[in-house]
């Protein structure tokens, strides 16, 4: 896969309040259908590209089953 070409990672937040990595998707339509419950999140992703040490939320991350998504793609939790 080239670097710079953007995914979307899909995680389920288990009861012991830790993220389990579902699946990774080359577009954000299918990792939607990926998420079955309100734990799901979608989460974009850059191949090659870090997540800055300092940040305590996943830009652009949300729940489908819960919220609409981020306008701006930018703003988005991880957190349960």
């Amino acid at each position: 896969m080239k670097d710079g070409r953007k995914v979307w990672l899909v995680f389920k937040w288990m009861r012991n309040a830790h993220p389990q990595f579902q699946g990774v998707f080359a577009n954000e339509a299918r990792a939607i259908t990926a998420c079955r419950t309100d734990t799901h999140v979608v989460a974009p992703a850059t191949v090659g590209k870090e997540l800055s040490q300092a940040t305590e939320t996943w830009p652009g991350a949300w729940y489908p089953h819960r919220e609409p998504r981020p306008a701006n793609r930018i703003k988005g939790r991880m957190n349960r």
